[in-house]
């Protein structure tokens, strides 16, 4: 499993490395005598006397901005922990509404289901009391599986003589469609 490092965390980082590394840059060309090196030989009194003058440690400067990297580091993570609880929260609020929206789509479709079926019963009582040759010629225009359904809501009788009276090829795709297994 590989460690992921958010960006601002590296960049942290590299700020913080990059700029102690400056700081020892300049501590060997100006004062390597703070690193435990020999000194650069002069000859100079009036530079002597300067050296003798206690400067600044650069080691409480380097410790002021690691404790200055080191706060923003917290902060950036601070941000990053906040910003994961917001993602994680918008997150379960789309798992929920994706589950709602599913719920509403099964109940849409059973009532379209139920108003479909409520529909072609209508008709079949309508179909059940018309000529089988006029009915015929209005299924002609249906879809196999909508004739089949049609055709089972009807009395077997009249369900008969409409079968006899559609064209043959749109009788066998209706019996074809009736008799496979509905998916």
């Amino acid at each position: 499993m590989a460690v992921r490092i958010p960006i601002g965390l590296t960049l942290a980082l590299l700020l913080a490395s990059s700029s102690i590394a400056i700081a020892i840059g300049a501590l060997l060309l100006f004062r390597p005598d703070w690193l435990g090196l020999a000194p650069p030989r002069n000859t100079d009194t009036s530079e002597q006397a300067l050296d003798t003058v206690p400067a600044v440690s650069p080691w409480d400067e380097l410790y002021e901005q690691l404790g200055h990297y080191t706060a923003l580091v917290a902060q950036l993570q601070d941000s990053l922990h906040r910003a994961r609880h917001i993602a994680d929260s918008l997150q379960s609020d789309l798992h929920r509404m994706r589950d709602e929206l599913l719920r509403w789509q099964r109940e849409s479709q059973r009532q379209y289901d139920s108003l479909r079926l409520a529909h072609y019963q209508a008709f079949a009582k309508i179909y059940n009391n018309a000529s089988p040759e006029d009915v015929a010629q209005v299924l002609v225009h249906l879809s196999p599986t909508d004739v089949g359904l049609l055709l089972r809501l009807m009395s077997p009788r009249q369900a008969a003589r409409v079968i006899a009276a559609l064209p043959p090829e749109q009788a066998a795709a209706v019996l074809l469609q009736t008799a496979s297994p509905q998916r």
